[in-house]
């Protein structure tokens, strides 16, 4: 099984990544709040699924909760790797394990594709399990922030109409900042809209 990838953002497509290692392009399905500028080096925690007609496909995250998170979704019978990317790509681990945990059915059906019963087939699987996962998390901390806002982020920029591209050259720069993983949502907002003045 191949654990994680790094190579050089080729491209970047809504949820797909094309990550370039040597003289392959290795096409990969990640969460919204991935946002890579071209040309910049990316790691990914990978995990490979295999579909009988279509055959293999890589997913990718940027943390291994995610990667976890998202194998822990997909065990569950009529839960298939793209609602497990979506339910990823709408909310935070953090947020995903309370609705599992606290037995949220509004909040994990408002996800596209995933109706009441698939919400509460979620819960009653994952429950037990769910409550386990909150360890690693604790431990994780800080880490965790910046991927956590990066959704939030691009939303809010977007709005205020700024343009994906500038929004991936953002971010890009954010994640050199030092000390960037314990900022505040809010601190990454004033730092990003900081960046994007001097462009325009």
């Amino acid at each position: 099984m191949i654990s994680f990838l790094k190579g050089i953002v080729q491209s970047q497509k809504n949820d797909v990544v094309v990550l370039q290692m040597g003289g392959f392009g290795m096409q990969i399905s990640v969460p919204v709040s991935v946002i890579a500028a071209t040309s910049s080096e990316l790691e990914l925690h990978t995990y490979m699924h295999w579909n009988q007609e279509n055959g293999p496909a890589l997913f990718g995250f940027i943390e291994t909760a995610q990667r976890d998170l998202f194998c822990l979704l997909i065990s569950v019978s009529g839960i298939g790797p793209r609602m497990a990317l979506a339910l990823l790509s709408a909310f935070p681990v953090s947020t995903l394990i309370n609705a599992l945990v606290s037995g949220d059915v509004s909040l994990l059906s408002s996800v596209s594709g995933i109706g009441r019963k698939k919400a509460e087939t979620l819960i009653l699987n994952l429950k037990e399990k769910a409550e386990k996962f909150i360890v690693p998390l604790s431990v994780a901390g800080n880490a965790t922030g910046f991927a956590i806002h990066i959704k939030d982020l691009s939303e809010a920029l977007l709005s205020l109409g700024y343009s994906r591209q500038e929004i991936v050259l953002a971010v890009d720069q954010l994640r050199g900042v030092e000390g960037a993983s314990n900022f505040a949502f809010d601190q990454l907002l004033r730092k990003s809209l900081q960046f994007l003045s001097k462009g325009r």
